[in-house]
């Protein structure tokens, strides 16, 4: 997420250790998702399509290592990001798990379902903001938006 594909080269990662690299990967994350709730991060001015930069790496001679290393990144991500303290992600069931291990007794039903929905409805609004953003770059959708977004002739008066 947030990331330029076009700038990332695997040969250049090999001389850090993989520590440096997922601390990379983590902080990298991190500023993306503030960017993304500012608005100032390019990817979310045009479509990723993942399709196409596997398509664009199997034009290299090298295609099947950087699909390979972009798969590993790409889970490596995901599996950060499922390890965040949000309820419904795993890392939020660690932390229920330790809650109610220090507490001696679960958690009470009523505000874990609560918690929990509540989780659930802001990330999934969540993927629906990026998703409406990111249809957008479709070139159909792309077109149409300009339409309306094509400013009129203005008229100049100059004033004496």
């Amino acid at each position: 997420m947030g990331h330029d594909w076009n700038r990332v080269d695997p040969a250049s990662q090999s001389d850090r250790t993989g520590l440096q690299q997922r601390s990379q990967h983590v902080k990298h994350n991190w500023r993306s998702c503030l960017a993304q709730v500012g608005r100032k991060i390019a990817a979310f001015e045009r479509s990723v399509g993942i399709g196409r930069i596997y398509y664009l790496l199997f034009q290299s001679e090298r295609g099947w290592q950087l699909a390979l290393w972009i798969s590993v990144i790409l889970n490596v991500n995901l599996a950060i990001l499922n390890m965040l303290p949000i309820p419904v992600l795993d890392g939020g069931h660690i932390v229920l798990a330790i809650i109610e291990s220090i507490r001696r007794r679960p958690v009470n039903m009523r505000v874990l379902e609560v918690v929990q929905t509540s989780c659930a409805v802001v990330i999934i609004g969540y993927m629906l903001y990026i998703t409406f953003f990111d249809v957008q770059d479709l070139p159909f959708v792309r077109k149409k938006l300009d339409q309306f977004e094509a400013p009129s002739p203005a008229k100049h008066t100059q004033k004496p």
